[in-house]
């Protein structure tokens, strides 16, 4: 028999968020709310012992050098919400007692709420409620024909009005000046046209007594993953579990994470009241970093599926509008993976173990891999393919050169051809001058226009024979030239 003596239970809702304003504007605009307040790190309830460069990260300054912010909730009074689930009993009265958000400058964000259960209450209903409160757009919560099967609140004094948990986050959320859209969410059945989200991710600290082991994996497999008892673990669950100490115990999957306390009589003090507020401190700011990698690797591919084409003739083209939209969304990647994956996270060797083992369970490395190496490939792809394009340019604007200077040398070559034409007729009126100035015989001046026609001949060869191929050269460069340049991918 397993009692639950302690737990500390957390509901946390992914969402990504756009606005119109930039990502500090709108932090500014909404802590101007007088009951959401900028959360300082250092100012937890607990000491923090992970490293300063993580809480810098959420500390809200003029550098812009912080990934995201967390702010609180602080409505006067003990409780936000109270809620009255008839699912075992007919008051079974749970607390939503502290509220927060993340936002982060990917476009992701987390809200999440802490409950208190009833004093006492057992541990297969802690189980089966987990279950149930995780699954925030269940219809049945607000079926009227279905009295002990739904959420009640007390409100107005009206202990029959009923509550859907994601009607409800949807308008706190519709408070801030951004859009949402959830990864998963479903129609709202009280708002016809808007969307819910549909469950929360669960984090758990749970301090339990008892000696069956295989009951601890049975309550840490279904308590952490909000499953019932229709689910059972596999035989060698134990495998998937971290073990910082002896009768300490974490395990995550996606769908939660927990931490989980074996009492005895040596760890009753720290596990019951020091651990009880440290862990919502460090460690559910590691599962907050965690998930916020998580996330913004799936809005990340979210995008590329919206900006990049899945036609594959779309890549055989030369476009300086592909290659300028995969840089961008390299440099986009490329900076969220300096600023926000860590190798270590704090001084104390538990609590990096925690965080790696946070990053396995997840496969938040294997999903970066992924990631990059596709966009490499279309990136060193598309650069390939514009250095071709460069490369043609450049040999056509050689070609055109070419071409200009063939018809200067056709040009020139004419030229020659028209002045060697009158070089003849100047030859004969030479050859006279030169008899009559030498006093020769009349047979002189046949065999000297003989002599000069010959190299009026000869140069006249040579003129034309280079005359020649440059005009052939000429035409066929103006064909291929033009015949290129008809190309449309060429630009």
């Amino acid at each position: 028999m397993v009692n639950i003596l302690c737990a500390r239970i957390r509901y946390i809702v992914p969402f990504m968020f756009c606005s119109e304003t930039s990502y500090d504007k709108l932090v500014e605009e909404i802590a101007k709310n007088p009951l959401w307040n900028i959360q300082k790190m250092h100012e937890q309830e607990a000491e923090q012992d992970l490293y300063q460069m993580i809480a810098d990260c959420f500390e809200m300054d003029e550098k812009q050098n912080n990934i995201g912010c967390s702010l609180h909730y602080c409505m006067p009074g003990n409780n936000i919400l109270e809620i009255n689930y008839t699912k075992f009993k007919k008051d079974f009265v749970v607390s939503i007692t502290d509220l927060g958000l993340y936002l982060f400058r990917s476009g992701v964000g987390f809200l999440w709420y802490e409950i208190s259960l009833p004093q006492g209450a057992a541990a297969d209903e802690i189980m089966l409620f987990q279950n149930e409160f995780k699954e925030l757009s269940y219809e049945r919560f607000v079926s009227k024909r279905r009295e002990n099967d739904r959420y009640t609140f007390e409100q107005n004094e009206n202990r029959n009005t009923a509550i859907l948990m994601g009607h409800w986050i949807n308008r706190l959320l519709a408070q801030f000046p951004f859009t949402v859209t959830y990864y998963a969410e479903r129609r709202d059945c009280l708002e016809k046209g808007k969307c819910i989200p549909d469950k929360a991710i669960l984090f758990n600290y749970v301090v339990m007594a008892g000696e069956d082991k295989e009951q601890w994996w049975d309550y840490i497999y279904r308590i952490t993953n909000g499953y019932n008892k229709k689910y059972m673990r596999k035989s060698d669950f134990s495998n998937d579990i971290l073990e910082p100490f002896e009768h300490a115990y974490c395990y995550a999957t996606s769908q939660g994470c927990g931490y989980y306390a074996i009492l005895n009589e040596q760890n009753h003090n720290f596990y019951m009241r020091t651990f009880r507020k440290k862990v919502m401190v460090d460690y559910f700011l590691l599962e907050i970093l965690a998930l916020y990698q998580y996330y913004s690797i799936l809005k990340f591919t979210k995008n590329m599926e919206g900006e990049l084409s899945a036609e594959r003739e779309k890549y055989q083209l030369e476009s300086e509008d592909i290659l300028s939209v995969l840089k961008n969304l390299s440099a986009e990647i490329n900076i969220f993976l300096v600023k926000s994956v860590y190798s270590s996270v704090s001084h104390i060797s538990h609590q990096n173990d925690f965080y790696e083992y946070l990053l396995r369970r997840l496969r938040i490395r294997e999903n970066i891999e992924g990631l990059t190496i596709g966009l490499e490939s279309l990136e060193k792809l598309q650069e390939a393919r514009e250095r071709e394009r460069i490369q043609r340019i450049e040999s056509l604007e050689n070609e055109e050169q070419e071409l200009s200077d063939d018809r200067l040398n056709i040009g020139l070559g004419l030229i020659s051809i028209l002045a060697l034409v009158s070089a003849i007729a100047d030859g004969y009126g030479a050859a006279d001058a030169l008899v009559k100035l030498f006093h020769l015989p009349e047979c002189m001046r046949v065999w000297i226009s003989v002599i000069l026609l010959i190299l009026v001949v000869i140069i006249a060869v040579i003129a034309i024979s280079s005359i020649v191929p440059s005009i052939k050269r000429s035409r066929r460069k103006r064909k291929r030239w033009k015949e290129r340049w008809k190309n449309k991918n060429v630009k």
